[in-house]
């Protein structure tokens, strides 16, 4: 369909079958098409926002005034304007990183949500998603579950080792299908080390949050269609998008191409800029007694308690273990 739009758009070449390009090799688009185009490719994108949809056509295409034209269609958008929150920026340091592809891969549960607002043939009206994302190239496959047993993502998981391969660590939350003796059991069999992340703190699990809330927004402004449908397009809208953190889409690093360039010229990916996001935030050493965030408290109760021995830290520091505690904690919720 996107490149259907784009020969319609362009200036195509019919005698020799090529797009007119820029001194930047962009395809040029006309300019009375250029913004019907932005919003076709606005709706096919999954409604993504000004920043995405400017990164994921620059290299591509030339279209006049192409920012201004985004920013119109974006901020005029019906959908967006309904069922889109404001998004505020949170400290990078708190973001978890991976040094290869599928080494590392972060999987949540989002739901139960209402399936009688779709077409589906199950027998319930109670689902649930199960996201299964690689850290290091946030590829990213939705599950459709109508229950969350331990079986029930277990399966999952075998799918994804199936389709990719077999991470080294597996990322969730205390939920307790993952804390399972079924899910030890298998995780022990596969040879995968479990990460936790912090109770009282799922923004410790940023990538999954950010996946969460497409899912959220892509459910609401699809009811009515086949639930299947809609998993395909929260994929498609996570995978084949830029992405700010990887300064490229998903499906370009394992690809080496963008799906919005009709010519399909390799993207060279930088894996380098993966590992300097973070801040300057000052980090404990192994032995240092640190005070710990209270989650649990009123407004004129101890923010933080302590103190507690670091016995463990992550390679890059941002992940600890404290002396008597069986889960990893962030230094964000540390004070040295």
């Amino acid at each position: 369909a996107y490149i259907k739009k784009i020969k319609k758009a362009s200036l195509y070449n019919t005698k020799n079958n090529k797009y007119v390009l820029d001194n930047k090799k962009r395809i040029i688009i006309k300019k009375e098409m250029g913004e019907d185009l932005i919003q076709d490719i606005h709706k096919l994108s999954g409604h993504r926002g000004i920043t995405i949809m400017y990164n994921n056509l620059k290299n591509y295409i030339y279209i006049k005034d192409m920012p201004k034209i985004i920013d119109k269609i974006v901020k005029k958008c019906k959908k967006c304007l309904e069922y889109k929150a404001n998004v505020f920026k949170k400290d990078k340091s708190n973001r978890i990183e991976s040094e290869g592809r599928f080494e590392r891969v972060s999987t949540d549960i989002f739901g139960p949500f209402n399936l009688s607002d779709y077409n589906h043939h199950e027998k319930i009206d109670i689902g649930y998603f199960l996201t299964i994302t690689d850290i290091y190239s946030r590829i990213t496959k939705i599950y459709f579950l109508n229950n969350v047993k331990t079986k029930h993502i277990i399966n999952s998981i075998n799918d994804w080792i199936t389709k990719f391969k077999s991470p080294k660590i597996i990322i969730s939350d205390n939920g307790r299908q993952f804390i399972s003796t079924e899910m030890k059991e298998y995780l022990n069999k596969q040879n995968i080390k479990q990460l936790l992340i912090p109770i009282y703190s799922p923004g410790s699990n940023g990538i999954s949050e950010r996946i969460n809330k497409t899912i959220s927004f892509m459910l609401s402004i699809n009811k009515k269609k086949d639930i299947y449908e809609i998993v395909k397009e929260i994929e498609n809208t996570i995978n084949l998008n830029y992405n700010s953190s990887l300064k490229c889409s998903p499906y370009s690093i394992i690809k080496e191409y963008s799906i919005y360039d009709p010519l399909k010229r390799r993207v060279e990916y930088d894996c380098t800029q993966h590992n300097n996001i973070y801040s300057n935030k000052s980090k404990p050493a192994l032995g240092d007694m640190v005070y710990v965030k209270k989650y649990l408290s009123t407004k004129l109760d101890k923010k933080y308690v302590g103190r507690k021995k670091v016995v463990w830290i992550s390679k890059k520091g941002y992940w600890v273990r404290l002396d008597g505690d069986k889960h990893f904690t962030h230094i964000k919720n540390l004070k040295i």
